[in-house]
């Protein structure tokens, strides 16, 4: 696909997070997590937004929301350097407190082991301050013509500004090369046992040194 003139990339409004996780929800609607979570292609499909917009909001209230200018084509969303670990207030306002009652227990029960490892390979991957890629997704009809690379823009920039590493997590491995672009290094390549799914996780060290 031709790629398109660079959009303006502008910070999300909230009046605009019920639109960012529609979008989202289209964006990984074959992500290997979601399809192990429900294989079901119609029951997934009415499932929509559910679980997704309490990550929206998540990142909204603990970091920042990027996306492009007029109708939102893509979204990135980041957590703050030191801001990381979850905190337990901003999840309960956020709506993350609520995901196993909205999308069913069962569709909980089988991604919770996926959810632990995150956690998990993200705690021992970096201790340090780092800008954690929680979300990236752009619309399904538009992907591959340079929006997702537009969106990292801010928070790569200013991180190469700062001093400070970027981090972020995949299941899908055509992401792995477009990271790989932006400069993201590959820290480690697991497959969850209970479930299968496959991870990689990600450094990007900021351009012009690395950190100590």
């Amino acid at each position: 696909m031709e790629a398109r003139p660079s959009r303006s990339i502008v910070p999300l409004p909230v009046s605009q997070i019920g639109q960012a996780s529609d979008l989202i929800a289209r964006a990984f609607f074959d992500d290997p997590i979601d399809v192990y979570m429900e294989p079901d292609e119609q029951v997934r499909a009415r499932m929509g937004r559910r679980h997704l917009e309490a990550f929206v909001r998540y990142c909204h209230l603990a970091g920042e929301v990027w996306t492009t200018e007029g109708s939102i084509e893509g979204i990135a969303g980041w957590l703050r350097p030191r801001s990381g670990e979850v905190s337990p207030k901003l999840e309960v306002q956020a709506g993350m407190d609520a995901i196993p009652s909205l999308i069913g227990t069962e569709q909980w029960e089988r991604i919770a082991a996926i959810v632990d490892c995150l956690e998990t390979l993200h705690e021992q991957d970096i201790q340090m301050p780092h800008w954690y890629l929680m979300l990236l997704g752009t619309e399904p009809n538009v992907q591959c013509r340079g929006i997702g690379s537009q969106l990292l823009q801010p928070v790569l920039t200013r991180a190469d500004a700062e001093g400070i590493p970027c981090y972020a997590q995949t299941s899908n491995l055509r992401n792995v090369p477009f990271y790989s672009k932006h400069g993201f290094e590959l820290l480690v390549e697991v497959d969850e046992p209970e479930s299968g799914v496959r991870i990689w996780t990600m450094l990007r060290e900021p351009r012009g040194g690395k950190t100590s």
